[in-house]
């Protein structure tokens, strides 16, 4: 099989065609906006009920192409975007993309307000990252974070622990035997035998 020959692109080919993708971004993120508000009406207005269906969970599962767990990935982020804009943020301040509605996600529902604007804090003047979000809905749910993880020895290395492995990127491997980034030392854990 071979593949059509590539034609380079003028400037003004360039420009038209990087029009149309931002126009079709801001129309599938506008559409997305709608199914998230339109799963949320059916969902809490019980609209599986008049159709014969036993539960929402039946509903999703035969009326949507989707997966179960990306509807339910939409109506998260639709009740979340809702609490957002009851606790005054406006469009431009929440959430603009799907993992940081997940992230958010992770956080006790009535903290998640506090978590974004926390997270909005942070990362000013920018928007913050899912990784962000996610660093900050673990704090607030009391989960540990990597940097807790970190065994005594090393806990003045900031970040994980890495060692290069064949050119590949790093991994983390924790503990290990010398420190990376100075010269303290900490034995490996001793094995019973097997």
């Amino acid at each position: 099989m071979t593949l059509p020959a590539v034609v380079l692109m003028s400037a003004e080919a360039a420009r038209e065609c990087v029009e149309a993708i931002r126009q079709t971004y801001a129309k599938a993120g506008n559409e997305l906006i709608t199914l998230r508000q339109q799963l949320l009406s059916l969902y809490e207005g019980e609209g599986w009920r008049p159709l014969g269906y036993g539960s929402w969970r039946e509903c999703v599962t035969s009326e949507f192409e989707q997966s179960q767990r990306r509807v339910y990935q939409l109506l998260t982020a639709a009740k979340i975007d809702r609490q957002l804009q009851l606790a005054g943020f406006v469009p431009g301040t929440k959430p603009a993309t799907e993992r940081q509605y997940r992230a958010l996600a992770a956080a006790p529902e009535d903290a998640r307000p506090g978590v974004w604007d926390e997270a909005l804090q942070a990362a000013a003047p920018a928007k913050p990252t899912a990784r962000q979000v996610q660093s900050v809905a673990d704090r607030w749910a009391g989960k540990v974070t990597r940097r807790e993880e970190i065994p005594a020895p090393f806990a003045h290395v900031s970040g994980p622990i890495l060692k290069p492995s064949s050119g590949r990127r790093p991994q983390a491997e924790l503990p290990l035997r010398h420190c990376p980034t100075c010269t303290c030392e900490m034995e490996p854990e001793e094995r019973e035998p097997e």
